[in-house]
């Protein structure tokens, strides 16, 4: 389940492992403080979708350096999707929704990821993301609105 989450974030197998290692890590280390106000499964998925929003953060502040450092000799290679679960004919399209999917604001492309990558319900989403079921809805419906325009651009 982490791993899936981790994988959907970053669409690589490296940063995805990278990341659900922090994410097991912090659930150690959290472990004493969990507060059976929500199910494990949930609080597990918040923990995940929080380190993931994080390192996705620190990439986006180290390419802004990097853009900043270029005359440093330093180059940014760009993201690519390499989930092992895609075709490789389908990997050019599911790198145009992976893009756009990482360009979202933060909130759309997390209540993207965890409804429709993690199938999870509204109201599960609502617990993780510490919001109401009307906001999810709104936030799932910004973002395919969003994804489908950007496809229809030719993003």
């Amino acid at each position: 389940m982490v791993y899936n989450v981790c994988l959907n974030y970053f669409g690589n197998e490296a940063d995805a492992q990278d990341c659900t290692q922090d994410v097991f890590i912090k659930i150690h280390k959290k472990l004493d403080t969990f507060k059976e106000e929500s199910s494990h499964k949930t609080w597990i998925y918040k923990i995940t979708t929080n380190t993931c929003l994080d390192k996705i953060k620190a990439t986006k502040r180290r390419r802004k350096l990097y853009e900043l450092g270029s005359f440093l000799g330093l180059k940014y290679e760009p993201i690519t999707y390499e989930h092992p679960g895609v075709e490789l004919e389908q990997k050019e399209a599911v790198n145009r929704i992976m893009t756009i999917i990482n360009d979202l604001p933060e909130k759309q492309r997390t209540a993207i990821i965890l409804k429709r990558l993690e199938n999870l319900s509204q109201k599960e989403i609502a617990d993780i993301m510490n919001c109401s079921t009307k906001a999810v809805e709104s936030l799932v419906s910004r973002a395919k609105n969003t994804i489908k325009r950007k496809l229809n651009e030719g993003y």
